[in-house]
């Protein structure tokens, strides 16, 4: 009885350890088809030698992770990006619903130095600004899209410690016939008229798709990690050199230094971060920016009369919390 007893438990095991071997077998071998078929894409593109990385590990739980990841693109960037981990998570697709993460750590250049020292150093207003020991960046990028509400959401977020940590979050209505149409030219339906469109006609086709697309609000969220708190007399003479009341007066803003307030107040570090936000009411259609077209013709009058349509706000926090929490 006890051998019988016995027999079954090495079974038991037996079975376990062969479903752990099944289960790293299938994610190792399609780890091996994704990366060897994201090599095949980047090579076709002919940018094999602008996008290099060391691995890619997939599972299928719906998560990848790309190791050792280098950008180089000279003609748009300075120095050339490394990434520790690339890594997407929470992938889930259902139907035409989807939603997304794509974690990006230890952001640095090809000297292992932050790349933040170099983004800084890209705008000339910032290269007085000093920089004590920062370690690598990190970013992230949030993608949820709901095909009941017809709305896409996309938040990318930047954390640089000592430096600044930027916030970018938008939601666009009326997106999906867009996105319909883009999966249909990246996977063409072999039951549907498969004739080749031209360039010309794809264009005017997504074109007509695109302008019904409506900004509902966006922000750029800026939080001071260190860069404003260690750099006061920098920051303070980057306000008056820049002067936000002069500018929006010349757009013809009335109470410019009321709006520049916050602005100010995030130089001068009497708050931790700044708001810049547009929140048109009803949303704002993409089709509208047409009314502006050649944009390289763009004014103060025209350029103000567009911030003022879609509603352009600067805020703080402790501004909104005060307004709509303390009452």
């Amino acid at each position: 009885m006890k051998s019988k007893k016995t027999f079954v438990i090495y079974g038991v095991i037996a079975i376990l350890v062969l479903l752990v071997l099944g289960w790293f077998g299938a994610n190792y071998y399609l780890s091996y088809r994704v990366d060897a078929q994201a090599r095949e894409i980047v090579d076709s593109m002919g940018l094999s030698e602008k996008i290099k990385w060391k691995s890619i590990s997939a599972s299928f739980g719906k998560t990848a992770k790309v190791q050792e990841v280098e950008l180089n693109f000279p003609e748009i960037l300075p120095k050339p990006i490394q990434i520790k981990e690339l890594a997407l998570t929470n992938f889930e697709r259902v139907r035409k619903t989807f939603e997304l993460d794509l974690v990006a750590s230890d952001i640095t250049d090809n000297t292992d130095k932050s790349y933040f020292y170099t983004l800084k150093d890209m705008y000339k207003e910032l290269k007085g600004f000093h920089l004590r020991d920062i370690p690598p960046m990190n970013a992230s990028l949030h993608i949820e899209n709901s095909y009941i509400d017809d709305l896409i959401s996309v938040q990318i977020d930047l954390e640089q410690e000592g430096g600044l940590n930027f916030d970018f979050n938008t939601n666009l209505k009326n997106i999906n016939p867009f996105l319909e149409q883009v999966d249909k030219v990246l996977e063409p339906n072999s039951d549907e008229d498969t004739t080749k469109l031209s360039d010309a006609e794809l264009q005017i086709l997504l074109g007509s798709q695109l302008a019904i697309v409506q900004v509902v609000n966006s922000e750029i969220y800026i939080e001071d990690s260190g860069l404003i708190k260690n750099n006061r007399n920098d920051a303070r003479n980057y306000m008056h050199r820049v002067h936000c009341p002069n500018i929006l007066n010349s757009l013809e803003y009335r109470r410019p230094e009321q709006l520049c307030e916050p602005f100010h107040n995030f130089l001068l570090a009497r708050e931790k971060d700044v708001n810049f936000s547009i929140s048109p009411g009803g949303g704002f259609y993409l089709s509208k920016l047409l009314e502006y077209y050649p944009f390289d013709n763009f004014d103060n009058h025209t350029t103000g009369q567009l911030l003022r349509a879609l509603q352009f706000k600067i805020s703080n926090t402790t501004e909104i919390f005060n307004k709509y929490i303390i009452r």
